[in-house]
């Protein structure tokens, strides 16, 4: 085999190993990445922003950030509270402007809950918290994907934030 065969065939399977199980997008990270991170990234294809949230166009997707407005937690009725800067990335959410394969996706989707959606027939969500990855389509393709804080980062979460999902996902009301 020829150097330059074997270096491109080293060079393919390193970055697929790499793409395995990206639980970032494009190097961005919830709970770990900047709005300055994000705009160094994407440059100037903002649509619009308000509130805590912009919107990004790209080429093949459409991006959707929501940043951190208050690192305090005195947010009482928040359900999205982080303790993180102001300005740090809280989720990530792509939409694909043409449906995917999921089998094309860097994910192994024996690692996900396969939820039907109840008032959408035929759109089903694949979702790990641990990784904080959300996959919304149908059985075979993929429309978007959305980037969550994971579980790793719970300790991250605000006190009141933190009972209201231990008591939305422990049925206790």
């Amino acid at each position: 085999m020829k150097p330059w065969t074997v270096w491109i065939f080293l060079s393919l399977v390193f970055f697929n190993c790499n793409t395995v199980e990206a639980k970032a997008w494009r190097g961005l990270e919830p709970l770990h990445s900047t709005r300055v991170e994000v705009e160094r990234l994407i440059g100037s294809q903002v649509v619009r922003c308000g509130g805590s949230g912009c919107i990004y166009e790209l080429a093949e997707e459409t991006v959707f950030v929501l940043y951190a407005t208050d690192s305090s937690c005195k947010n009482d009725g928040a359900t999205r509270a982080w303790k993180v800067p102001v300005d740090t990335v809280i989720e990530i959410g792509i939409h694909f402007k043409e449906d995917k394969p999921l089998s094309e996706l860097p994910f192994d989707l024996s690692k996900f809950l396969r939820v039907e959606d109840e008032h959408l027939p035929g759109w089903i969500y694949y979702v790990n918290l641990d990784d904080g990855v959300r996959i919304e389509g149908g059985l075979k393709t993929a429309s978007g994907v959305t980037y969550l804080p994971s579980a790793k980062d719970n300790n991250l979460r605000c006190p009141l934030a933190k009972r209201e999902k231990d008591k939305s996902t422990s049925g206790v009301n």
